[in-house]
């Protein structure tokens, strides 16, 4: 396969790691899928998912570093010795769960079960996610927000990190989102779009949009329709 996995324990931490066999490249892509079918195939088998301590990748963060928190809810550290999944060696105690029959019944449908199976209990990031699309066009301050969790301001920073993201990357994120869905999947203007989001002004969106995405909405737009046509004159 081209990378060999190791396990170690160090201190009060034990660690999942890849390996690279001489003189093979093990590309990011290969590392996050590894990584993030191993966790929850780990989670799997104890019944719970297992916290991450950190998740370490030997390649520098890639543009879409981001959206790593959706697949391990943990902190990255990205340009590390070694790609490894970390987490307190007392989890390693946890009982298996599961049985002979269940791990049949998960094979049988791999690796569709694992890529949809949910990886954390308390998944922060969505309830935000979730409470900001409601609230659009207002938009609600981070104590709005941790009121509504019923969490103090402090402990929903805490818990954030723990899942490895914060307040402002979660809203960038999702306006960014929603941004594009709009502009593929409607014909509202840009100045509409805009409004819709919660920006005082298209010129905010605009910026905004460029620093997501690298270019302006309109060109996106543009550079999306163009696409779909060349796919569609490709399709038999």
């Amino acid at each position: 396969t081209g990378y060999q996995p190791h396990f170690k324990e160090a201190g009060r931490n034990a660690h999942y790691q890849i390996q690279p066999e001489a003189g093979c490249t093990v590309s990011p892509w290969v590392v996050e899928q590894h990584l993030m079918l191993t966790h929850r195939f780990m989670s799997w088998l104890v019944g719970t998912p297992i916290p991450l301590s950190y998740v370490g990748c030997h390649y520098p963060a890639p543009p879409h570093r981001d959206e790593y928190h959706f697949l391990f809810f943990s902190p990255m550290r990205f340009e590390q010795a070694q790609s490894e999944l970390v987490f307190e060696s007392r989890l390693l105690d946890l009982p298996v769960v599961k049985s002979h029959d269940d791990l049949e019944a998960l094979v049988r449908q791999m690796p569709y079960n694992l890529l949809f199976m949910p990886s954390h209990q308390k998944n922060y990031t969505d309830q935000i996610r979730r409470y900001i699309r409601k609230s659009l066009p207002n938009s609600p301050s981070y104590e709005q927000i941790s009121e509504s969790l019923g969490l103090t301001p402090q402990t929903l920073r805490r818990r954030l990190r723990d899942e490895g993201c914060d307040f402002r990357q979660i809203r960038n994120e999702l306006l960014r989102d929603m941004a594009i869905d709009l502009l593929q999947q409607s014909d509202a203007s840009v100045q509409e779009i805009s409004y819709q989001l919660g920006f005082s002004e298209p010129s905010a969106f605009i910026r905004s949009f460029r620093n997501w995405t690298g270019v302006p909405p309109n060109h996106y737009r543009r550079q999306e329709a163009a696409q779909f046509k060349a796919d569609s004159v490709q399709s038999p």
